[in-house]
């Protein structure tokens, strides 16, 4: 036998059960180590259970009625012609302190759950260990499931001590050696063995049978082949059971049991990636064979056949996902029934509609739960995006821009952009969502700090909507025109304050009140960066700010009370300047605004400076660079000028060790960054 790593918290959790319980079933997917972690339960409560401890294995089996006979014959009972096998087994077994561990029942589910009724309603005393894939709803029986191995932490990947403490590592670590001897886990290598175990979603299973192949290929010839993982991880161990010899063979083993209608959805909710909602499988893959009202009571059953999970509860949603090795099967499965084109279209559909739902949420209330809700489905938007540029590109047209809000939100801008270059080379029709592609992307480009790009951009829209007569898309290339003005230092600010004041008059024409409030907000940007008045600066922006604050427009308002902070501050106000830049920098963090998070991070540097704490200025100054590094975003001019005389004589000052109080704050993660900001000095 090999050593058993890991499932230290999962054996004593499982003990704890198993003492208080007539019945335990370890459920979980195929491949998790059901009965491995059965046997050592087994043998760790093995001197409670006096009278004895049998093990069962049922994986060969495959007629329920046979499951008595079966278990007779391990326990040692002879059977009597007088009497069904149960009656026997339930007299031999009468008031035993015994414990009967039943492995693999998934197949055998209703023979098992028979059995085992019968035999804890007529011994008081006896135990029933099960691992199945599926539970067995007997009365009083206790579900535990199994999950994958702890993976490494992505941020520490080659760490090689911070590596071995992750269960997945320390499996494939320890089986690597003993088919290759040679083996060592080390600084070279041990960014592609966190990968892989990644990429093999911590089951161990897929785990042992990819480190057995370190004999034959480099770790790097193993990462490259998981793109196909059953045909990589073809053979294991001669000695184990058929189902468990391959990967494939595992899955296919789980399908077997499964229902038509149940591996219809199974193959179907291959599409969803990072996880989905019970909504979303309800759009998306029921049809004519497959009731939208059936979906939940099969979607229940897959869970309860561990082919699906359903960890996530959060914000009163549940949320379900499937392993990305089961989730490959399973789209294998989509592929040879046909189904992958029609179910991929639908799924791009469901996650347009809730992006053009998200996008507005993200101009008024409920920003918090939506950009939560939105963060979800991130993966969900990559796939729907990647298909529409084969299938349909305008349909992906119309997803990118509308997500335009949100990447600009989460500093997700250069992937963004990429999305929107793509789509709009595509599409060349001057449709209105078109000119909302360019004035998106023009938008993103700004944030990059690609200035031209964004006016080539915006003129464009702009042009196209006025001979078109788009209102609506003149009045959003205007001010975010205006915007660039503002914020990116080009022009003189006398052409941005007319593009911002015809974009006020266009959004009060057409009723858009968020349009106008944004617009307001960069006046006073124009106003106080590029003409020098402060009070007039800060007027426009308090009355955009009062505005936004009114329709629930936190993420608008928190980038302009920026600006309120920094005029308070060259007034010589600093209490003033801590008070908004300390609340709207909460907000900001509560939201993971990330570009306005970066920037309010200049401004504590700022803050700091101008009160002699120079190591602290610095330090900020470093993590205002590790997030505009990280998220590729650039910091607006305008702020740089009005930041750098207030830092550069703290830099001096500290001399070499600026540097390293720079380095300090570039090193940090951004949670790390927002707590270190928020600290009080």
């Amino acid at each position: 036998m090999t050593l058993f790593i890991g499932r230290e918290r999962e054996l004593e959790e499982t003990k704890a059960l198993l003492l208080n319980a007539r019945l335990l079933t370890i459920s979980g997917a195929g491949g998790l180590g059901k009965t491995r972690l059965s046997i050592e339960l087994a043998a760790c409560v093995s001197e409670v259970f006096n009278a004895g401890v049998w093990f069962v294995e049922l994986a060969g089996l495959s007629d329920g009625s046979l499951v008595p006979h079966t278990v007779a014959t391990v326990v040692g009972v002879r059977e009597s012609p007088q009497e069904p096998i149960e009656a026997t087994l339930s007299r031999h077994l009468g008031r035993l302190r015994a414990l009967i561990v039943m492995d693999n029942c998934e197949h055998l589910v209703e023979g098992c759950a028979r059995l085992i009724q019968v035999l804890l309603q007529r011994c008081p005393i006896l135990t029933v260990l099960a691992t199945s894939r599926e539970v067995l709803d007997v009365p009083g029986e206790v579900m535990w499931r199994l999950r994958p191995l702890a993976l490494p932490e992505a941020e520490r990947s080659d760490a090689v001590d911070d590596l071995l403490r992750s269960e997945a590592v320390a499996l494939f670590v320890d089986r690597a050696t003993l088919a290759d001897p040679s083996f060592r886990l080390d600084q070279k290598n041990a960014a592609r063995v966190a990968e892989i175990c990644s990429r093999l979603d911590g089951i161990p299973l897929a785990l042992e049978l990819a480190a057995a192949r370190i004999s034959v290929m480099s770790l790097e010839d193993l990462a490259s082949r998981l793109e196909d993982r059953f045909r990589a991880l073809r053979s294991g161990s001669r000695t184990a059971a058929p189902r468990q010899q391959t990967l494939r063979a595992t899955i296919d083993w789980s399908h077997e049991t499964l229902t038509e209608a149940e591996r219809t959805l199974f193959r179907r909710l291959s599409v969803f990636a990072g996880g989905f909602g019970l909504e979303a499988a309800e759009a998306v893959c029921a049809s004519a064979d497959l009731d939208g009202e059936d979906v939940m009571d099969v979607l229940s059953r897959l869970v309860d056949k561990s082919l699906v999970n359903s960890a996530d509860r959060s914000g009163g949603r549940t949320r379900y996902r499937i392993l990305e090795t089961i989730r490959e099967y399973a789209t294998e499965r989509l592929s040879q029934a046909g189904e992958s084109s029609g179910i991929r279209g639908r799924h791009a559909e469901y996650y347009l509609r809730l992006a053009e739902e998200g996008e507005g949420a993200l101009r008024g209330g409920g920003q918090s739960e939506w950009l939560r809700r939105l963060d979800q489905e991130l993966d969900n938007f990559r796939v729907a995006l990647a298909g529409a540029q084969k299938e349909d590109p305008g349909l992906g047209l119309r997803l990118a821009a509308v997500l335009v809000g949100y990447w600009f939100t989460r500093g997700v801008v250069r992937e963004g952009r990429d999305w929107l270059d793509r789509f709009l080379a595509a599409c060349s029709a001057d449709t209105p969502c078109r000119l909302k592609a360019l004035n998106g992307a023009g938008l993103l480009a700004s944030a990059q700090g690609a200035t031209e790009d964004a006016r080539r951009l915006l003129q464009q829209s702009i042009e196209l909507s006025e001979a078109g007569r788009d209102l609506q898309s003149l009045a959003t290339g205007l001010s975010y025109l205006g915007r660039l003005e503002a914020v990116g230092s080009i022009g003189s600010g006398v052409s941005g304050r007319e593009h911002l004041q015809r974009a006020i008059s266009l959004s009060r024409e057409l009723g858009d009140r968020p349009g106008e409030g944004f617009s307001l907000g960069y006046l006073g940007y124009i106003e106080y960066y590029a003409f020098g008045d402060l009070v007039r600066g800060a007027e426009l922006l308090q009355q955009s700010v009062d505005l936004l604050v009114e329709l629930g427009d936190r993420l608008t308002s928190l980038r302009l009370m920026l600006g309120l902070g920094l005029i308070a501050l060259e007034k010589g106000d600093v209490a003033e300047a801590r008070q908004r830049w300390k609340e709207a920098f909460a907000l900001s963090s509560e939201l993971r605004d990330t570009w306005t998070i970066g920037l309010y991070l200049e401004c504590f540097s700022a803050l700091a400076a101008r009160e002699s704490q120079a190591e602290r200025a610095m330090t900020l100054s470093g993590a205002a660079e590790m997030v505009r590094s990280r998220y590729a975003v650039a910091c607006p001019p305008p702020l740089k000028a009005k930041i750098e005389p207030w830092v550069a004589p703290v830099r001096d000052e500290l001399g070499a060790r600026s540097e390293e109080a720079l380095a300090r704050g570039r090193s940090m993660s951004l949670d790390a960054a927002i707590a270190y900001a928020m600290e009080e000095r």
